[in-house]
Order: structure tokens, then C-alpha cells, then sequence
């Protein structure tokens, strides 16, 4: 941040003799500031998010979905932390891409602890195949986010249509 903020004061005192380097100086602090944008939401997608602790794992799920439905099987309570994060995520991306790209009318999130903790987001939209949904960075995100807690996440078009994220997050005993 400190160089960008050198940079930008170098732009602007180049800006009356020098247009051209003033424009060029400010093209650089773009990409700059592009990569400083990417590696900030890292850091943040990285961190716990404060509604695990303070209402646990499906009330939190549950403030994501708003008025879509959640259904939750067996206990929540003991998951670990990074499964819990995991998990979390993995249903917030997928709400994300469901409300933004999919068109869909219906969207459902399940969470079935047997075991391993089983996280499913259904929608109805176009599916994972069109070029409407892509494929994203979102989707591997997802996918990254399984194999970090050593689970797996798929994304596939669903039997009727739109998308299912379905995440297995191992839990150890």
C-alpha cells in the first residue's frame, strides 16, 4: 500500500510536465492495486469468519441463506474449526453463484452430519455446464476449501437441471 501511495503521489506531480508518464505511472498503480484487491480477499476468505463463534455453524448458515432453505441433520456442535470454515464457505460460494449466475427460482442448502459433515447447495438454474455459470474461480475455490480439511467437493448439473455443490468434510473422532 505504502508504494502505491509513493506511486500515486509521483503520478500526480508528473501530471503537469509529463502527461504521458503521469498515465503510465497511473496504469502500472492499477495493476498494482488489482493484485493488492486479489491478495487482500486471500487474506479474508482465509479468516474465521466472528458469526462461527458467536452463533455456531448452522445459525450462521442459516443468516446466508435468508429465505432460502436450510435443512440440518444430526449435530453441528464439536465440528472442527476448519471444517466448520470450510463448510461455511463452501455454502456461501455456493449461494453466491446460485443468486448471481444460475437464474434460479428455487435454491436449498443441507447440512447432514453422520459421520463426516455432508454439505449440499441445489438450484434449480441453468446448471454448471452453460456459459452463463462458467467456471469460475468460485468453483475451484470450493473445491480447494473440501481438500484443505482432506474432503472433496463436486459441482455437477443436477438430475433436473440447475447445479449441486456437494462438499464431504471428513471429521475426525
Amino acid at each position: 500500500m505504502t508504494g502505491i501511495t509513493i506511486g500515486l503521489e509521483a503520478a500526480r506531480r508528473s501530471l503537469r510536465y509529463s502527461p504521458d508518464l503521469a498515465y503510465q505511472l497511473l496504469s502500472d498503480l492499477r495493476v498494482g492495486m488489482d493484485a493488492v484487491n486479489g491478495e487482500m480477499r486471500e487474506l479474508v476468505q482465509g479468516l474465521r469468519p466472528r458469526t462461527l463463534d458467536e452463533v455456531g455453524l448452522e445459525q450462521s448458515i442459516r443468516r446466508l441463506a435468508v429465505e432460502v432453505p436450510v435443512t440440518v441433520g444430526g449435530s453441528l456442535e464439536g465440528l472442527p474449526p476448519a471444517v466448520e470454515v470450510a463448510a461455511y464457505r463452501i455454502v456461501q460460494e455456493a449461494l453466491t453463484n446460485a443468486r448471481r449466475h444460475s437464474g434460479a427460482e428455487v435454491i436449498t442448502v443441507a447440512l447432514e452430519r453422520a459421520g463426516d459433515l455432508r454439505v449440499r447447495v441445489t438450484d434449480d438454474g441453468v446448471g454448471v455446464g452453460t456459459p452463463a455459470r462458467g467456471s469460475g474461480s468460485g468453483l475451484s475455490t470450493m473445491r480447494e476449501r473440501a481438500a484443505e480439511v482432506g474432503g472433496t467437493c463436486s459441482i455437477r448439473d443436477g438430475e433436473h437441471g440447475g447445479t449441486v455443490v456437494e462438499a464431504v468434510l471428513p471429521v475426525p473422532t
